[in-house]
């Protein structure tokens, strides 16, 4: 997959498609992406004197389709979204230790925080990075299919989306 094939897949398309299943190069190309303009934009902030609300409503709509591409991916190494769940309380509970947490516990919570992080955040990677299924899997069909003669009959294609044609079972009669 090309580079605006999967910026425009992830921003447009699928923005808030969290039921499919993402490639692995999209996902990757878009994190790059992302990366990239998060950055040009902080530093945009930073040097010249931008209006804040609308940098926070685009860095919130970027973070947004973020978790949507990871959910996707994480449906295509057949993981469910709810991976990303240890990751979002470990976040909200370092930012909590941070804010609240009193002067002569915070030390101790930090780092019992970062490691737990740490611990999330390598799972992840390493789960975001495996190869996807190419069979079909409970979340739909892989991005990657080659449709041809030898397969047309077990697909359909409505309103661009792929579906898999499950063929009903013969019942056996009984003699």
């Amino acid at each position: 997959m090309y580079l605006y094939d999967a910026i425009t897949s992830c921003t447009f398309y699928n923005a808030f498609n969290y039921k499919n299943r993402a490639s692995r190069s999209e996902f990757w190309q878009f994190v790059v992406f992302w990366l990239f303009c998060s950055s040009c934009l902080f530093l945009t902030s930073v040097v010249c004197d931008v209006n804040t609300v609308s940098l926070c409503v685009i860095i919130l709509y970027g973070m947004w389709i973020l978790v949507v591409a990871t959910i996707r991916r994480l449906h295509d190494v057949d993981k469910r979204g709810w991976l990303l769940m240890p990751l979002f309380l470990a976040i909200i509970h370092l930012i909590d230790t941070i804010l609240y947490a009193g002067p002569e516990n915070k030390l101790n919570y930090l780092v019992m925080d970062t490691l737990i992080l740490s611990f999330f955040s390598i799972n992840l990677l390493i789960t975001l990075s495996k190869v996807g299924s190419n069979e079909d899997n409970r979340f739909g069909v892989p991005r990657s299919i080659i449709i041809d003669s030898s397969n047309i009959n077990q697909y359909k294609i409505e309103n661009n989306v792929l579906t898999v044609i499950k063929p009903t079972p013969y019942k056996k009669i009984r003699k």
